[in-house]
């Protein structure tokens, strides 16, 4: 099932999005959470980084669960 998955069309495009999404909103709330100071602004590369690497993480894990679902719901019509 995973490589059905991975290989669905359309998985890879909904990962690449949701991980922009993901990093934006964990970067908004760091920099709630630091009282929307302008320290944000002197993060290094790493902290950008690791925000993307979080954000893409979680993205695979929910877009996996996304499509697992529809081929399920697919499969069981047959």
């Amino acid at each position: 099932m995973l490589k059905r998955v991975v290989t669905y069309k359309g998985f890879w495009k909904s990962v690449i999005v949701l991980s922009f999404v993901y990093a934006l909103v964990l970067f908004l709330l760091r920099w709630g959470f630091s009282g929307f100071t302008s320290e944000v602004k002197n993060l290094s590369a790493s902290s950008y980084l690791v925000f993307l690497l979080c954000g893409f993480v979680a993205s695979v894990f929910v877009t996996f669960g996304k499509y697992w679902a529809k081929l399920k719901r697919e499969d069981q019509r047959k």
